[in-house]
C-alpha cells in the first residue's frame, strides 16, 4: 500500500503540551522536557497547539492532529504560546543530533522504529519539510536545520519556536545526579542501554557516562540487551572499557524482557567478580607463575 498508516499520521505531541501547561498552572518557572521515546512525527505541532499557538490551514481552521495536519498547514502564529511562557525557561533534554528533515531527519531515522515503511517515511518527511518552511517564513526561525531538532519526532523543533533551550540530555541528568562528585569515590562504573548500535556514540547514555568517567580515570563497563561489535570502536574512543550482552541463551524479546532483572544481576555479578579478581595484589604474580 502507498497509504501511510493512521497511527503514524495522527500520533501527535498534544499531550506533551498539556503536561507543560499543567506545570505552568502549578507555578513552574523552569520546565525540563525529555525529548525521546516518542510515537509521533508531528514536529511538535501538537504541543504548540496545546500551549495556545495557532497552526492554521488555508481556510483559517486549526489543522488536525499529527503529521497529517502538516500537509494542510498554511500559517503558524506562535505569539499566544510565547506570551503564555513569558518568564519561563524550558530546557529540552536531548541525546541526538538529528535534524528535522532529510536523510538524517526525524522520519528517516526514527520512523522505522515506529513502524514506518519507505513510502511512509517519504510522506512524513515531506510534511515536516512543509512545516519547517512555514515556520521559517512565519516565525523567522529555521528550526529544520538545527542539530537535535529531529528528536522525539521533531518535538524539539516545535519547542525551539517557543524559545526553549536545548541541552545534552545525558549531561543534564548526570549534573542533576551529581555524577562527577560520585565519580571521585568510585572505582568502577556499570552502565548500559537496550542495544549498542549506531546511535549509542551520538550523545546517548553510554557515551556520556564513558566520557565523564574517562576524564576521572574510572573504568566503565556497559551491560546491554544486545551489542553490535562493529559499533564499539567509537565508544572505546570515548572512554568505554568493555561491553557485554546480558543474554545467556537465545530468547525472544518477550522472554528476554521478562528475565531482564535476573539477567542484569547475573551479568553485573560476573563483571564485578572478574574486576575484583584482577585487583587482587597477587593476580599478576599468579598469572606469571602459570606462564612460567
Amino acid at each position: 500500500s502507498d497509504v501511510c498508516s493512521s497511527d503514524l499520521l495522527h500520533a501527535g505531541t498534544y499531550g506533551t503540551g498539556q503536561l507543560i501547561d499543567a506545570a505552568l498552572k502549578q507555578g513552574a518557572r523552569q520546565i525540563i522536557v525529555g525529548a525521546g521515546g516518542s510515537a509521533s512525527t508531528d514536529g511538535g505541532a501538537g504541543a504548540l497547539q496545546a500551549l495556545g499557538a495557532r497552526l492554521l490551514d488555508a481556510q483559517g481552521q486549526d489543522i488536525v492532529a499529527g503529521n497529517a495536519g502538516l500537509a494542510g498547514l498554511e500559517r503558524i502564529d506562535c505569539a499566544p504560546a510565547v506570551e503564555r511562557l513569558a518568564g519561563v525557561t524550558i530546557r529540552v533534554a536531548n541525546d541526538v543530533r538529528n535534524i528535522l528533515t532529510g536523510a538524517s531527519g526525524a522520519a528517516a531515522v526514527f520512523g522505522p522504529q515506529k513502524g514506518a515503511r519507505p513510502w511512509d517515511i517519504d510522506l512524513l518527511d515531506r510534511n515536516l519539510r512543509r512545516y519547517a518552511a512555514i515556520a521559517a517564513r512565519e516565525c523567522g526561525m529555521d528550526v529544520g536545520s538545527v542539530p537535535g531538532s529531529g528528536a522525539a519526532g521533531g518535538l524539539t523543533a516545535g519547542l525551539l519556536l517557543l524559545g526553549a533551550r536545548m541541552e545534552s540530555g545525558i549531561d543534564l541528568v548526570l549534573d542533576i545526579a551529581a555524577f562527577d562528585r560520585h565519580l571521585r569515590v568510585a572505582d568502577l562504573v556499570l552502565t548500559g542501554e537496550g542495544r549498542i548500535d549506531g546511535q549509542s556514540a551520538g550523545g546517548k547514555v553510554i557515551s556520556g557516562v564513558a566520557a565523564r568517567a574517562a576524564q576521572a580515570g574510572v573504568p566503565v563497563v556497559a551491560l546491554c540487551g544486545s551489542v553490535r561489535g562493529d559499533q564499539l570502536t567509537s565508544l572505546y574512543a570515548l572512554g568505554l572499557t568493555a561491553a557485554f550482552p546480558i543474554l545467556d541463551a537465545p530468547a525472544s524479546s518477550i522472554k528476554a524482557f521478562a528475565r531482564a532483572a535476573t539477567l542484569v544481576r547475573r551479568a553485573s555479578e560476573s563483571v564485578v567478580r572478574l574486576w575484583l579478581a584482577a585487583r587482587r595484589p597477587d593476580s599478576a604474580t599468579g598469572m606469571q607463575a602459570k606462564e612460567d
